[in-house]
């Protein structure tokens, strides 16, 4: 039986085939006629496109021998994850560890259950990190390899500092405590202004 080396790749890529000729720049016709077996395998362009925008190994694109990315590639999802959770963290200034999915759904604007379905099938589809990268300015390979030294923060030993403070902080709070700060978050600008003059008040009547 003939092997959909395409279909390997997407999978092993996080990616569709929109999204493959989207980051490497292969003609979808040019993918779909390699997928049906139209057309016999990689060859030419096809074949340095992969081997160069996606890190595959060309001894498994060529004749099937060998892992499907080169040594010390690959996609993994807990480096992914890790590194979109640290430019979160950093960017917005929030105080919950964006790990946790529920928050990390409403952080990004993504329907509820969408993270948790993202770490049930240990994949980040590439639509999302496309979209991430851009947001943040990010290098898109960067990301899609887990590698943070490109980080765009001048101080990764400061942002993980940071990240580690406010995970502590957070876990020292109560469970009461900390569903009011997932509230307080999801509040309008002014909202907030409103609880954070009332909390002062309070405040200031229990220093008398």
């Amino acid at each position: 039986m003939k092997i959909n080396k395409i279909k390997l790749i997407c999978d092993a890529c996080w990616m569709n085939q929109l999204d493959l000729e989207d980051y490497t720049g292969i003609k979808l016709q040019r993918i779909k006629n390699i997928s049906s077996g139209r057309v016999d395998g990689f060859k030419g362009d096809d074949l340095n496109l992969l081997v160069h925008k996606l890190h595959l190994n060309p001894e498994w694109l060529t004749i099937g021998e060998g892992d499907i990315f080169k040594e010390g590639f690959g996609r993994s999802f807990p480096s992914v994850w890790e590194f979109v959770t640290e430019v979160i963290n950093r960017m917005v200034r929030i105080v919950e560890p964006v790990f946790y999915a529920p928050i990390a759904d409403d952080v990004l604007n993504l329907p509820t259950g969408t993270v948790s379905k993202w770490i049930k099938d240990g994949k980040i589809p590439y639509w999302f990190l496309k979209a991430f990268a851009k947001e943040y300015s990010t290098d898109i390979d960067t990301l899609l390899y887990g590698r943070s030294e490109n980080t765009p923060y001048e101080n990764k030993v400061e942002l993980n500092q940071n990240v580690q403070q406010e995970t502590i902080i957070y876990n020292h709070l109560t469970e009461r405590e900390q569903a009011l700060m997932g509230g307080f978050r999801v509040l309008s600008d002014k909202e907030k202004s409103a609880v954070e003059t009332l909390i002062l008040a309070i405040t200031k009547s229990k220093l008398k």
